[in-house]
């Protein structure tokens, strides 16, 4: 689905965003979703909240958003990201 959806003509088109990955440790990795994600053409922005990288304000400048459900509490103050 998440193929089929990424792949379709409008959204082919138009120039991609990259998308968020959020991560939280020093040595974690987008893995096989970065991958995938990479080989339709997406661009990854990976931020480690925990080590002191801001997360954007909005998701205007972005696809997506990747995370992973480890300490997601430093990222319940962004509205954007719902639980």
């Amino acid at each position: 689905m998440l193929q089929r959806t990424l792949k379709s003509p409008a959204l082919a088109t138009e120039p991609k965003k990259p998308v968020l990955i959020v991560l939280h440790q020093e040595m974690s990795t987008p893995g096989r979703v970065g991958h995938h994600l990479k080989e339709l053409g997406y661009t990854l922005d990976a931020r480690r909240p925990a080590l002191g990288e801001p997360l954007p304000e909005t998701l205007e400048d972005h696809s997506a958003v990747v995370r992973s459900e480890e300490h997601t509490s430093e990222l319940q103050s962004h509205s954007f990201i719902s639980y």
